[in-house]
């Protein structure tokens, strides 16, 4: 998250714009982090800083698998260990009309890795399905820029005629 929002946007794929723009739509404020891997195992990786008034909230831990992204339904989803990601995918409404389907990545959750989406991947507890969408067309203005170009060829096209008489 840290090294997107430091780049420009032409400087990332359309995958890292999706989950950028996925992403900022949450709680900016909301840091997570591991107090296991801190506290008994001494990990300082997952240690972080804290100021004057924040709150430190323990949530009770829920089973779930995060599906976001080009889904009818994102959301959070019961674990279920039998399940690949095109089932986490068929419970979330399935894939949008901007989904980009062979993009679909899975992130464990345990290394923040990015795996391409297959069957035989192994979803476990707390892991993300993130499906980068395509940007909407605007069709209206597609419309606008092929007249522009048609009107531009018509006036060249008239002008060599005119000249050539």
């Amino acid at each position: 998250m840290l090294r997107l929002k430091n780049l420009q946007q032409l400087d990332m794929t359309p995958e890292e714009v999706s989950y950028l723009r996925q992403r900022t739509r949450g709680n900016s404020y909301l840091v997570i982090t591991d107090f296991e891997e801190l506290f008994l195992k001494n990990n300082t990786s997952s240690d972080i800083f804290l100021y004057d008034k924040d709150v430190i909230t323990i949530p009770e831990k829920i089973n779930t698998v995060f599906v976001s992204g080009g889904v009818y339904n994102p959301g959070n989803y019961a674990y279920q260990p039998e399940w690949n990601f095109e089932q986490y995918i068929t419970v979330a409404g399935g894939y949008t009309d901007l989904a980009r389907e062979s993009w679909t990545r899975i992130i464990d959750v345990q290394t923040g890795k990015w795996l391409e989406a297959e069957t035989d991947i192994e979803i476990k507890e707390g892991d993300m399905i993130f499906v980068p969408e395509r940007d909407p067309v605007d069709w209206y203005q597609k419309f606008i820029e092929g007249l522009t170009v048609v009107s531009q060829v018509a006036a060249i096209v008239l002008i060599v005629i005119t000249v050539s008489k």
